[in-house]
């Protein structure tokens, strides 16, 4: 992700199906628009388990 110029926002848990197993998730994102400032955290908003 990195190679690819994405930049490492956040991580959330997430309890992943159908093993029922708590998972790690990491957004990576890329603005093409140059805000970089601009995060999207849609996941982090409907995730109960936050992680950093």
């Amino acid at each position: 992700m990195k190679r690819l110029g994405m930049l490492y926002q956040y991580s959330y848990k997430e309890q992943w199906q159908p093993k029922n197993i708590l998972t790690t998730f990491c957004m990576y994102q890329l603005n093409f628009d140059g805000q970089d400032k601009r995060v999207y955290k849609g996941y982090l908003d409907q995730s109960p388990n936050q992680a950093d």
